[in-house]
């Protein structure tokens, strides 16, 4: 793990723009809180996922028949795999489309038979909790619970982009409203022995960035100069960020990239959300 202000004078660096890892006993909700209050950027999390759970979960997911899917290859090039519903591919103006509803119901059904014993979606939730030690579930929109936990594979890198449900959705769209704050989370079961290190940049979307746009993301000249953090696990490492930095993700070899990924929210509240 390295953090780095790639063509930035030693002088112009965020302090606060930094990446900190620890061992999985010492998570809290101290380094939950810290992270959505923007103390640090990123947070990686040693040894998340137990050995024994993630060996046993990966082999149901290699089965020939897991139904894994693709995004959108229209919107989404290079390619990337995915189980389960994701918003920004139900997108209807502010709202989802109705097969959303249909979709996450076959995905929870799915992964209910398919992983029952060997389930890493609710052994990161149950650690998160009592982490945080407080309100954490799903988020809600017009009284139904969201999809969260979708297992995505991306062997080909991802593109420049960044992930903030408030400029997606608008400010209404979930019912607690929109979060204070975003952070992903991403436990690996599988990660390749070269590449696919994700990439952090101290640069945020700005109106202008819209002429910059690449496919599903933009272009490298949005966050030329800036300051970057470079982030490589180990498999069951767990990471933690906030989305709405511009990142990106190396392309892999020698293995597959899989891991469990989410989103979660802060309420006004001080409820943690989840959504995928």
């Amino acid at each position: 793990m390295t953090a780095a202000g790639a063509w930035t004078h030693p002088d112009q660096l965020d302090p606060l723009f930094t990446a900190r890892s620890i061992p999985v006993g010492e998570l809290s909700r101290s380094h939950l809180a810290e992270l959505t209050a923007g103390g640090f950027t990123a947070l990686r999390v040693a040894d998340f996922l137990p050995a024994e759970l993630r060996r046993e979960a990966m082999a149901r997911v290699s089965e020939p028949d897991f139904p894994m899917d693709v995004y959108d290859k229209a919107r989404v090039d290079p390619p990337i795999a995915r189980f389960g519903p994701v918003l920004n591919e139900y997108k209807d103006g502010a709202c989802l489309r109705a097969e959303y509803w249909r979709d996450m119901a076959l995905a929870r059904e799915l992964w209910r038979t398919r992983m029952a014993g060997a389930d890493p979606l609710a052994f990161s939730i149950d650690r998160l909790s009592a982490a945080w030690q407080g309100g954490l579930g799903p988020a809600r929109v017009s009284g139904r619970n969201l999809f969260a936990g979708a297992l995505r594979e991306i062997n080909d890198g991802a593109l420049i982009h960044f992930d903030d449900v408030r400029r997606e959705y608008g400010p209404d769209f979930f019912d607690d409203g929109a979060p204070v704050a975003q952070l992903a989370f991403n436990a690996w079961m599988s990660v390749p022995a070269e590449g696919g290190s994700t990439r952090i940049y101290r640069r945020r979307w700005n109106p202008p960035d819209t002429g910059a746009r690449n496919g599903y993301g933009y272009h490298r000249s949005v966050i030329d100069g800036e300051q970057e953090i470079v982030l490589s696990v180990e498999a069951g490492d767990a990471l933690l960020f906030d989305p709405r930095y511009f990142h990106a993700v190396d392309p892999s070899a020698r293995g597959r990239r899989v891991a469990i990924t989410f989103f979660l929210g802060l309420t006004s509240t001080g409820k943690l959300v989840l959504w995928s």
